[in-house]
């Protein structure tokens, strides 16, 4: 089985990810003559918490992305009571020397998270987890991905 294991760093276990329109997208996209979008490097917290992805709207619109719907979401600022966060379908591909995975086409949550300050563009959630084997090693200060 293929795997990554990576340090865990100042702001936890972070890993980088492409993020691209979906498959789907991409199809419309090539059969209307348009121009697909390059994909832009993320750089993810992995959140046991959080239910799903979730994205920095500044790089989904990079992607010029269209909603595919909305979602209610509760965080710990939001003090019990839901937000509604706008979904979107993407393709994630997390690509490094050792490995390489592609989920072709996910759904996200768009968020501000860059203006949080803490160095993240995303949360990794286990919707994206649930494709694969983590193992944290807290004491060794290590993390390891397996798919």
């Amino acid at each position: 089985m293929p795997h990554l294991t990576l340090s865990v760093g100042d702001a936890g276990p972070v890993i980088d990810l492409y993020v691209g329109v979906s498959e789907h997208r991409k199809t419309a996209l090539t059969t209307a003559g348009q121009p697909i979008p390059p994909m832009v490097l993320i750089r993810g917290l992995i959140d046991t918490g959080a239910s799903g992805v979730v994205i920095d709207t500044t790089h989904l619109e990079a992607l010029s992305l269209t909603p595919t719907g909305s979602t209610s979401c509760h965080t710990p600022s939001t003090s019990g009571r839901p937000v509604t966060m706008m979904t979107y379908d993407v393709m994630l591909a997390l690509q490094h020397p050792r490995t390489h995975f592609t989920l072709g086409t996910h759904p996200i949550i768009a968020s501000d998270l860059i203006s949080q300050g803490q160095g993240i563009d995303a949360l990794i959630g286990r919707d994206f987890l649930d494709h694969c084997y983590l193992a944290y090693n807290g004491s060794a200060r290590l993390f390891t991905l397996a798919f």
